[in-house]
């Protein structure tokens, strides 16, 4: 598994990649500390498997960075980065291209939580699996958004959400839509019935 780091924090680069050795032995990560030279690397390795992107860059801004990744390398997954995670700003990155938002403030635990269903297993280990076999991969969701999810499989509408959650009514709306799109759902209705049959909520 071959991962690029597009980040000027070397020092978080080193943190990742101790944890994700730690996690994954086979894991290789990498970091470019600029986005033109995460550009550059990425066009080259023809094997990378995953590309981390920060949203704060000193030479250009992620989202720039993240339509140009995906224009050269449009079948390669590429996971934001940022201390930034509104819901305008994740649903931003989704609507770029982006396929996950990941939080600098998370905990190591649930960073790797929303990396997992990036870190698949060599593919020899899944020669003779079939797709049924294969487990079922969750969406990615921040907390917030999995509070406001609970609360819409309840049959709340975004009103009380907001008002049970302390939110401004917009800013549920926001989180809805992300929600939405993460788990590909036309409808609350049809995600408050995926979320009870992933587990990503109760249901009641």
């Amino acid at each position: 598994m071959k991962i690029l780091l597009i980040d000027d924090h070397a020092l978080f680069g080193d943190g990742l990649s101790l944890l994700l050795k730690k996690q994954y032995p086979g894991c290789r990560l990498t970091q470019a500390l600029s986005c033109e030279e995460g550009l550059a690397q990425a066009g080259r390795a023809k094997d990378l498997d995953l590309i981390l992107l920060d949203l704060q860059l000193p030479d250009l801004h992620g989202f720039d960075g993240l339509k140009r990744l995906k224009a050269s390398r449009p079948g390669l997954p590429v996971v934001l980065v940022s201390a930034w995670s509104t819901p305008e700003v994740v649903q931003e990155g989704l609507n770029h291209g982006a396929s996950a938002f990941l939080s600098k403030a998370a905990p190591a635990r649930e960073m790797l939580r929303s990396l997992k269903k990036f870190l698949r297993p060599p593919k020899k280990a899944l020669k003779s699996e079939t797709p049924a076999d294969r487990p079922r991969l969750k969406p990615v969701l921040t907390a917030r958004q999995r509070e406001v999810l609970a609360q819409a499989v309840l049959g709340k509408a975004n009103k009380e959400i907001a008002d049970s959650l302390g939110l401004t009514l917009n800013t549920v709306r926001a989180h809805m839509a992300t929600i939405l799109k993460s788990l590909g759902a036309r409808s609350r209705t049809e995600a408050s019935m995926k979320a009870v049959k992933l587990g990503l909520v109760r249901n009641g």
